[in-house]
């Protein structure tokens, strides 16, 4: 099958040397003709062009437009005052009282603390391999995790879990400190002994 994708043009036949060179040069007409052509093709229309501008100057009819009637609004009523004088002013100053001689009470709810510690779960997977891996990326980040083996109702559920933590906001900390390492499913729960 031949390939008519590489095919190039034609070659064309070899005339002679001197012979079709003198041939070509008288073929081929000389620019110059048509230079003076096209200049005076667009001296012609740019002169016309002229010419029509000058005979429309000023034959456009003028029209006299005439103001619109101008309508004076009927001033409104001014409201009814009562007679009675204004109240006096009252006599004296003002005296401003300096705050940092004023003490403010504020009542705050009591928050109770919990006293049970806290525990990060990272993940509930059904691989002992899966819960190693894990435990391996959260002592890279500085924590030290546990794995617990859970019987669920079919299968053994390996927990990997942080803790246990005193305050749950230090449990928050580490949990946002997993999410910035991609840990990202970690909750918070009461630690169970």
């Amino acid at each position: 099958m031949p390939d008519h994708a590489k095919k190039g043009r034609p070659k064309k036949p070899n005339q002679g040397k001197k012979s079709g060179t003198k041939k070509a040069a008288q073929a081929q007409p000389s620019p110059r003709p048509r230079l003076f052509v096209m200049l005076a093709a667009v001296l012609i229309i740019s002169a016309a062009f002229g010419y029509f501008l000058i005979k429309i100057d000023g034959s456009a009819e003028t029209v006299a437009i005439e103001p619109a009637p101008v309508v004076t609004a009927k001033p409104k009523p001014a409201p009814k005052q009562s007679q009675e004088p204004l109240p006096q002013a009252p006599s004296g100053g003002w005296q401003y009282e300096k705050l940092d001689q004023k003490e403010v009470a504020v009542e705050l709810p009591e928050q109770q603390e919990s006293t049970r510690p806290y525990r990060l779960q990272c993940a509930s997977v059904r691989s002992r391999a899966q819960a190693e891996e894990l435990k391996a990326r959260i002592a890279f980040q500085g924590h030290e995790s546990f794995i617990k083996a859970v019987q669920g109702s079919k299968d053994v559920w390996y927990q990997v879990y942080l803790g246990p933590f005193d305050r749950k906001r230090q449990a928050e900390t580490v949990r946002h400190k997993m999410q910035r390492a991609d840990i990202n499913h970690c909750k918070i729960f009461f630690w169970q002994g």
